[in-house]
């Protein structure tokens, strides 16, 4: 796509320490959540991108303008921040907040704030919204608030830059943008990063994974038959792969299931030892131990069957067209 057809066009945008370089677009009427490990550096880019400070290298574009080094005025471009600042009169913070289904009781200093600002720049109608949610200073229903107003106003034709660590509130967005190390390592809808991570980082990013070394014995097409923890595994991959090379697969806790007999039209089971187990009003929380010492921890939220004991033996087993198999971490 090229800058012209983007509302907001980020390329090759470093910072004068080298930390990072970004790349990314926003669409109009399209909420993007930007998400990082380091808040101090998600709050550089931020105002990188917004104008506020000068990068060492790269470039902006907003509705086909360079405003690299400039600072767009408010119709063009809000920005939007935490940090200290004065508070509005009483009678207008109740009006602001309304705006945002809020009000004054329950927020914090720094909520109260943030929100303010965001009140405003969103009377404003601009055609961008940056803002930078990376301190985390948000409570998550004051959070989920303020980002249900953003969607309502991308809703109406704004573009929309949201900046924060981890992904809470991130299903409100219509692309999640995952960096590491100072560059976006996968973007795309929540679920498809969810379910078909790229990387190990991505999928430990994206919610809490299940990753096992081992190497590849097999291909035909997209179908691999993957060795680990001494078994073969028949599993799925987008990857160029070859006998021999080294894979991690990926899966999800909830994917796995665990039974005392085998199950047809399913992986090959793990042999596992329970080696906790505790149940409780929020459900059931196990970790199991496979022969090669590996531990998986797997919870389930209202879980109404067999509770398995400390040191009983299972198979764990999962649906082969989820798993999937990604580079070794070491080689990302």
């Amino acid at each position: 796509m090229t800058e012209a057809a983007s509302l907001l066009s980020v390329m090759g945008l470093r910072d004068t320490q080298a930390r990072y370089s970004l790349t990314l677009r926003v669409d109009r009427g399209q909420l993007v959540y930007l998400s990082g490990e380091e808040p101090a550096a998600l709050s550089r880019a931020a105002r990188l991108i917004a104008g506020r400070a000068r990068p060492a290298e790269g470039a902006v574009w907003l509705s086909g303008r360079a405003i690299t080094n400039d600072w767009p005025d408010a119709k063009r471009l809000s920005f939007v921040s935490g940090g200290a600042g004065p508070l509005f009169a009483a009678r207008r913070r109740g009006e602001s907040l309304r705006a945002l289904g809020l009000s004054p009781e329950g927020l914090n200093d720094a909520e109260l704030r943030f929100a303010l600002r965001l009140a405003g720049a969103l009377k404003a109608r601009p055609a961008m919204l940056v803002a930078d949610a990376s301190a985390p200073t948000l409570g998550e229903g004051t959070r989920l608030r303020l980002l249900d107003a953003v969607r309502g106003a991308c809703r109406e034709g704004m573009g929309a830059l949201w900046l924060a660590g981890g992904l809470a509130g991130a299903e409100k967005a219509d692309r999640v943008a995952l960096t590491a190390e100072g560059r976006v390592i996968q973007s795309g809808p929540l679920q498809e990063l969810y379910e078909r991570p790229l990387s190990a980082k991505a999928a430990r990013m994206s919610g809490e994974c299940i990753l096992l070394d081992g190497k590849v014995e097999a291909v035909k097409g997209n179908r691999v038959l993957f060795i680990t923890q001494g078994l073969d595994i028949p599993c799925r991959s987008d990857l160029w792969l070859a006998p021999g090379e080294r894979a991690t697969l990926f899966l999800r806790p909830e994917w796995l299931r665990w039974s005392r007999e085998r199950v047809k039209g399913f992986s090959p089971p793990l042999p596992a030892q329970v080696k906790e187990s505790a149940a409780g009003p929020d459900g059931l929380s196990l970790c199991f131990s496979l022969p090669g010492g590996q531990e998986l921890p797997i919870r389930r939220a209202g879980y109404e069957g067999e509770i398995p004991r400390a040191g009983e033996h299972y198979d764990l087993w999962w649906d082969t067209e989820r798993a999937l198999l990604l580079p070794p971490e070491d080689e990302e």
